[in-house]
């Protein structure tokens, strides 16, 4: 176990500032060469033992305590140094660490993946590569070039494999202790999810063919099992992140509304830029980590936004929550 400043530190004329969750100026004086030294040591990492060498130091002992207190030096795991969780674990640090709980990622959250596309393949890495290890991934297609421009889980050598295979086989190699398994099926029914699907945290459906039946089915089997499941999906001109649909009301609201168009036959559409699918699944990757890690309050809890991708401005909202089913257009 070590600790590590939680701060950036910024060497300014005679003084040092620390921006951290709280932003402290040290005033060095004589002693300057010593505390930038300790300042560097600590932004690094050091062992406890050499942190309690230091505090035997008069004036790094007061400043220790000060830094702890504040919340600008905590405890962290170098498990993941030099590894491509390294920054993600630093990043939770920011939010979580203190000097008496030291975070790791949770190793049990088993999240289900329904569709590999240009939603489900990225979110599934977005995942990944913050700390998530239990997935199931679920999708009936192959690799195909057309997939490549936005589809980030996948390489030109991959063209015609299964993309439950390609996907998973990407995700190990980021990840050796990621625990994925592979389910090469067409969604067709909520009977056939709860057939084929293991109890997981959350369903993240990715599935866009066809979008409202599709959509349907998953809500449904969201209802019957009692799992959270979180939608996206895109257009030319919007996208669309959630609703992420917690607790039995939300998810029959839902269902409600998108029962009429079930049999409305429709495909997807046949343009796709990967600027427009990245910004979609890192607004519904950090809906699932706030879920899990409440950084934040969730955007998207029981809510539909229909958001427009090149100037960010809101198009719509629709609200499944208890007390609301309306929809609110901008």
């Amino acid at each position: 176990m070590h600790w590590k400043l939680n701060a950036t530190p910024v060497f300014a004329a005679g003084r040092i500032i620390l921006y951290g969750k709280t932003s402290y100026v040290i005033t060095p004086g004589t002693e300057r060469r010593r505390i930038a030294s300790f300042i560097e040591e600590c932004d690094q990492g050091l062992s406890a033992a050499r942190l309690h060498s230091h505090a035997s130091v008069s004036v790094l002992g007061a400043l220790i305590g000060k830094l702890i207190r504040t919340g600008l030096l905590v405890r962290y795991r170098t498990r993941y140094q030099d590894s491509p969780l390294e920054k993600s674990y630093d990043f939770f640090c920011h939010y979580l660490a203190d000097a008496r709980h030291c975070p790791d990622f949770d190793p049990d959250t088993h999240l289900t993946i329904l569709g590999l596309g240009g939603v489900g393949a990225n979110v599934a890495l977005n995942l990944l590569l913050s700390g998530f290890t239990r997935f199931t991934l679920v999708d009936f297609d192959r690799v195909g070039a057309s997939n490549l421009n936005r589809q980030y889980g996948y390489l030109p050598a991959d063209i015609g494999q299964p993309k439950t295979r390609c996907l998973a086989e990407r995700m190990r190699q980021l990840n050796p202790r990621s625990h994925i398994r592979c389910i090469e099926h067409r969604v067709r029914s909520a009977a056939a999810l709860h057939a084929i699907l293991p109890r997981s945290d959350m369903v993240i459906s990715g599935i866009d063919t066809p979008p409202a039946r599709a959509a349907c089915i998953v809500a449904t089997y969201a209802l019957e099992s009692g799992t959270p499941v979180l939608f996206g999906s895109t257009a030319h001109d919007s996208i669309k992140a959630g609703p992420l649909l917690v607790g039995r009301d939300a998810a029959c609201r839902y269902l409600v509304r998108f029962a009429p168009l079930r049999g409305v036959r429709s495909k997807p559409l046949s343009g796709s830029l990967p600027s427009t699918n990245s910004l979609l699944c890192a607004i519904m990757s950090n809906e699932v980590i706030n879920y899990f890690y409440h950084l934040r309050r969730n955007l998207c809890l029981n809510r539909e936004l229909t958001l427009d991708p090149f100037n960010l401005s809101t198009l719509g909202e629709y609200c499944y929550e208890n007390g609301t089913d309306q929809r609110l257009d901008f």
